[in-house]
């Protein structure tokens, strides 16, 4: 009787382990890109996928310039900020946010009227230390806002 009853369980245990196998594979084909398992199709049909596929593959905006400055205090600095707006955008601008030790000599925000460029950003340090600058640039594409932003430390001795 023991043996049977030993029998039985192992092979319902074989069995039930073949089943979950089975099952968490036939999941995982489900998910992710397309292309990946037997479904092929699974993400086009999947709005939040297909707008993540997308937001991959569409034009962005592009900023470019030095990460880190070193500066002097109370003297004029520049800055040289490269940019890169795809034709699907529009309205295009920069805006800047910094640290409290720092004074920018332009009006904000400077309008952007060419699709590629650069803009020479003005500024002073008031003090020593570490501080910031963030470069905000804003757009709108299809009426929807889009921005980039990016920081550059600046360094004042």
């Amino acid at each position: 009787m023991k043996l049977v009853s030993v029998r039985l369980v192992s092979r319902l245990i074989a069995l039930a382990s073949g089943l979950l196998i089975s099952f968490t594979s036939n999941a995982c084909d489900m998910h992710d890109q397309v292309g990946f398992g037997r479904m092929l199709n699974f993400s086009q049909g999947q709005p939040f996928a297909h707008r993540q596929n997308l937001s991959r593959s569409s034009n962005q905006l592009e900023l470019t310039h030095v990460r880190t400055v070193a500066a002097k205090v109370d003297q004029n600095q520049q800055l040289d900020i490269g940019y890169q707006l795809p034709a699907e955008y529009k309205n295009a601008s920069l805006r800047f946010t910094y640290g409290y030790g720092l004074t920018l000599t332009q009006a904000e925000p400077v309008m952007l009227d060419a699709s590629k460029g650069t803009y020479t950003l003005d500024f002073v340090a008031n003090k020593p230390g570490k501080n910031h600058i963030l470069v905000w640039m804003d757009a709108t594409k299809a009426s929807l806002p889009y921005s980039k932003v990016q920081r550059i430390n600046i360094d004042v001795k």
